[in-house]
């Protein structure tokens, strides 16, 4: 069954308008949850944003290079390689003249 359908005993269908009612309720808005209950309402905002813009980052960066997975074998490259990936989000952050347009 749909999300705001409900079948009746007789099998027909109707909408459920009490259940669009409630979701209208929370058209527009975020809901965001965590575990860390010492965090803020802003400070989980401010976090997913940020994570909002680092994947947006990786997807741009992977559409516009055509980038593939990367199979490494050596212990030297491996870390080399997760450095590189771990390090660039962080730089791309931190510098905000280099974001895309």
């Amino acid at each position: 069954m749909g999300r705001y359908l409900k079948e009746l005993k007789s099998g027909k269908l109707t909408v459920d308008k009490a259940k669009i009612k409630q979701a209208e309720k929370l058209d527009g808005k975020y809901l965001l949850s965590t575990s860390d209950k010492s965090l803020s309402a802003e400070d989980i905002a401010l976090g997913y944003k940020q994570l909002m813009e680092v994947e947006r980052a990786f997807r741009t960066l992977k559409s516009t290079l055509s980038l593939r997975p990367v199979y490494h074998t050596k212990d030297d490259r491996i870390r080399s390689h997760v450095l590189c990936c771990a390090g660039w989000p962080c730089s791309w952050c931190g510098l905000p003249s280099w974001r895309p347009a």
